[in-house]
C-alpha cells in the first residue's frame, strides 16, 4: 500500500507541475483569449441569430457560441489571476526597496 501511495504521490506531482506550467503559459495569453472569445462570441451569436430567423440547422451554431462563451470566461478568468499574482508581488517590491532605503540610511 505504501508504494501505491508514493507512485501515485509523484504522479500527482509531476500533473500538479505541468498543469501550473500550463497555466502561467496561458497566463501571458488572457488578454489575447478574452478578446478572441468576446468576438468569437459576436460572430458565433450572429450566426445563430441568422439561422435562428430560418430555423434551419441550429445545433452547430450552439456549439460554436458555447466554445467561444468558454474561451471568453478562460480569458476573464486568467486576466483576474494574473492580477492577483501582480497584486501580490507588489508588496515583496515596496518591502525589499524599503529595506534597501533602510540600509542606505544607516551606511550613511
Amino acid at each position: 500500500m505504501g508504494a501505491v501511495l508514493g507512485v501515485l504521490s509523484t504522479v500527482t506531482g509531476v500533473i500538479s507541475g505541468v498543469l501550473s506550467l500550463v497555466v502561467d503559459i496561458l497566463g501571458e495569453f488572457g488578454v489575447l483569449l478574452f478578446i478572441g472569445g468576446f468576438f468569437g462570441l459576436l460572430v458565433a451569436f450572429l450566426w445563430f441569430f441568422f439561422r435562428y430567423l430560418d430555423k434551419k440547422r441550429l445545433t452547430l451554431p450552439t456549439i460554436v457560441f458555447m466554445l467561444f462563451f468558454v474561451i471568453f470566461l478562460g480569458g476573464n478568468i486568467l486576466i483576474i489571476a494574473q492580477d492577483a499574482r501582480t497584486r501580490d508581488a507588489e508588496p515583496a517590491q515596496i518591502e525589499s526597496s524599503a529595506a534597501e532605503a533602510g540600509a542606505d540610511i544607516a551606511v550613511v
